[in-house]
């Protein structure tokens, strides 16, 4: 089973190419951090069969660059790799834009993911 993170980045790298978990200190202008709690959602027998993945994507990018194209291939690209539409908040500063997409996957376990 390819992980959630394995999923983000794959759906993401091919947009953006500096996509990292939790934390970025390189000095690419524009890039993507993610992170993501989990919450057991669905149980069998004792055994958790279906995983919710809250996730949270943040795309960083300098200010004057159009994030319109960005922003709509990136919230395509989740929902291929199995998310749902994400809700988009722009969080940006006088730093730079920066725009965050939530939204949730489901990870399902069979009887051999143990």
């Amino acid at each position: 089973m390819t992980s959630v993170e394995q999923r983000i980045r794959d759906a993401l790298l091919p947009i953006v190419p500096v996509v990292e978990p939790l934390l970025y200190k390189g000095s690419a202008k524009t890039y993507i951090v993610f992170n993501y709690d989990s919450i057991g959602a669905v149980f069998a027998e004792s055994t958790l069969a279906e995983q919710r993945e809250l996730i949270q994507v943040h795309l960083y990018l300098p200010h004057g660059k159009n994030p319109v194209s960005l922003k709509r291939r990136i919230a395509v690209a989740l929902v291929k790799a199995g998310a749902t539409y994400p809700m988009i908040t722009s969080a940006g500063d006088d730093q730079g834009q920066h725009y965050v997409f939530e939204t949730e996957m489901v990870t399902s376990y069979g009887p051999a993911d143990d």
